[in-house]
């Protein structure tokens, strides 16, 4: 994964290029190979006179072609930075998810293994439970249990 990082009109804008690069690279590993190129771009945009806020842009580049986008902008530098990334996590694992085949209706669903057991008896609605606990008793031979 590379990541590119650019900023303009942000003064002292080395310790927030090293914060975005440390967070993608923690918060994107997870993801492997399958994120090509991450881009960032820190902007100061003038909302009034003496007022200013910071946006961030990033762009996730997948190893499938697609391409994720998010952009936020805070008046506190780093707030902007956090909610982009967060927002790229949750965009980036919806998209993988999707290209999986593990998204079913908008949700993500769980996928099985083979050979793994039933799931456990808490997830089916009450109507599948089977009444009297679950328990049951086998019986060979003669006769009736007490």
């Amino acid at each position: 994964m590379r990541i590119d990082v650019t900023g303009s009109g942000i003064e002292e804008i080395e310790p927030l290029k090293t914060y975005v690069t440390q967070l993608l690279l923690f918060v994107l590993s997870r993801f492997g190979e399958r994120i090509t190129r991450v881009g960032a771009r820190l902007v100061r945009i003038q909302t009034e006179p003496g007022e200013a806020q910071l946006g961030c842009r990033l762009t996730v580049s997948l190893n499938s072609g697609r391409e994720i986008l998010a952009e936020v902008s805070d008046r506190d530098a780093y707030a902007a930075i956090d909610q982009a990334v967060d927002r790229v996590r949750r965009l980036v694992g919806l998209r993988l998810a999707k290209l999986n085949g593990e998204v079913e209706r908008g949700r993500v669903v769980a996928s099985v293994a083979v050979g793994a057991g039933p799931p456990d008896v808490a997830h089916y609605p009450r109507s599948r439970r089977k009444k009297g606990g679950g328990a049951s008793i086998a019986v060979s031979g003669k006769g009736s249990p007490r």
